[in-house]
């Protein structure tokens, strides 16, 4: 019967833990007590030098996993990258915040703008009425706030009343036919015709401005209505974009994390430590272990007298 030379061997050996600690003691039986001191330092030193060996092995074997898990990343990293620049020019979003930031404030200034507008418009056309209804009824033109408070026509105004009360301190003294009447009636009418003509043109400015403010009110109703839609377009591009740049900020984190694990696991390997080793080497016992012959000869001489 052959036995197995490596379980033989390995019968012979016997590790024993000391109690409380971390260290262990190895011993060998064996008929040559050098050899089996050799084999004990040997043994022990193998084992020490292995067990780093499958710890660098097994760093190496990390680092390499990491490494092929990173490849993927990266391609996919570059994928999103260049799918959100590629949708960025075809949409024509250069800064999605800055963007709705523009469009928000442009919208702000003229929905002010428009409500300005609208105000005056309905101030103006409240004016307008009036002037309708006096040009229907054949009234004054002086009711009109901005008749009355024009300045140049409250001048010609005073100036007709002077020239109207000299006319008539002059009927009393001339005839109608008199020159200085003839002459204070033909500068009275010219005044009148002045006066007649500026409030005409101060109605007509009325009318031009009520003109014009409807028309801006209907302008910037038709710019608000097209920079909401312009902005709601902006929103809803950018919500894609923003989308893609969650996904490629995503992919990057994870890259990012792989890529400082493997760093981390490359700078371990290179400060690798054995967390093994050897407190004492086996030296040559000075007497044999077996047979133990004080010990049998005391069992040896019990059994006698028994």
């Amino acid at each position: 019967l052959v036995r197995d030379p490596i379980a033989s061997f390995m019968a012979r050996i016997e590790v024993e833990p000391i109690p409380d600690t971390v260290i262990v003691t190895v011993s060998m039986e064996g008929a040559d007590p050098e050899e089996v001191t050799n084999w004990v330092n040997e043994l022990v030193a193998s084992y020490v030098s292995r067990n780093l060996e499958e710890a660098a092995q097994s760093t190496s074997d990390a680092i390499g996993s990491l490494m092929t898990q990173m490849e993927p990343l990266r391609d996919r990293l570059v994928a999103r990258e260049a799918e959100k620049f590629r949708y960025a020019r075809e949409k024509q979003i250069f800064n999605p915040e800055t963007q709705r930031a523009s469009y928000n404030e442009r919208l702000g200034s003229l929905e002010k703008d428009y409500t300005q507008t609208k105000l005056r418009r309905l101030e103006l056309e409240a004016v307008f009425r009036k002037i309708e209804e006096i040009d229907r009824s054949g009234g004054d033109y002086y009711v009109i706030p901005q008749v009355a408070r024009d300045e140049a026509l409250r001048t010609l105004t005073r100036e007709r009343g002077e020239m109207e009360a000299e006319q008539r301190k002059l009927l009393i003294t001339f005839k109608p036919g008199h020159f200085k009447v003839k002459e204070n009636e033909a500068g009275l009418t010219k005044l009148t015709q002045r006066i007649q003509s500026e409030t005409n043109r101060i109605i007509s400015a009325i009318r031009t401005e009520y003109g014009l403010a409807g028309a801006r009110e209907s302008d910037l109703e038709a710019e608000i209505r097209k920079t909401k839609e312009e902005a709601l377009t902006v929103s809803e591009k950018s919500s894609t974009y923003n989308i893609l740049q969650t996904e490629s900020e995503e992919a990057k984190r994870i890259y990012d994390l792989v890529a400082q694990r493997a760093k981390e696991v490359d700078l371990n390997s290179s400060l690798l430590r054995n967390n093994l080793a050897i407190l004492d080497r086996a030296i040559v016992p000075s007497a044999p272990v077996r047979p133990r012959k004080v010990i049998n000869l005391a069992v040896s001489m019990l059994m006698g007298l028994g």
